[in-house]
């Protein structure tokens, strides 16, 4: 199964009646990727963990997950790095970012699904 890789949309779009639109916007379905994700924390050490994962939202919320399993987890106002070696990219989220998507509204059945997943990981 492969999931809609979400980024951030620049600007939001606006509807026919002048209302926003969400503002994330659904690039492409990717299968699932190791990703090295980091931060650098307030006393300036920088944390990695190497996760497998479907989208940019699904990478963060695994790492989120792994750091705090090292007691090491980053703040709301952290910002994560993930990097996809192959091809090498490389995408910058802010932490309040990944709890705004998982909290926003799903587009579809699997969103949902997905979304309640790592909701699930988020608290435990």
């Amino acid at each position: 199964m492969h999931w809609h890789d979400y980024r951030l949309s620049s600007k939001p779009a606006l509807t026919g009646h002048g209302e926003e639109k969400a503002k994330y916007v659904i690039l492409s379905t990717v299968p699932a990727r190791f990703c090295i994700v980091s931060f650098i924390d307030l006393d300036g050490l920088q944390h990695s963990t190497k996760v497998r994962a479907e989208s940019l939202f699904e990478a963060a919320i695994l790492a989120i997950q792994a750091f705090k399993e090292q007691d090491c987890a980053p703040g709301s106002a952290s910002t994560l790095e993930v990097e996809i070696p192959r091809p090498s990219v490389k995408h910058t989220v802010p932490v309040r970012k990944v709890h705004e998507w998982l909290d926003s509204n799903c587009k579809s059945p699997s969103e949902k699904l997905t979304k309640e997943r790592l909701k699930k990981l988020m608290v435990s």
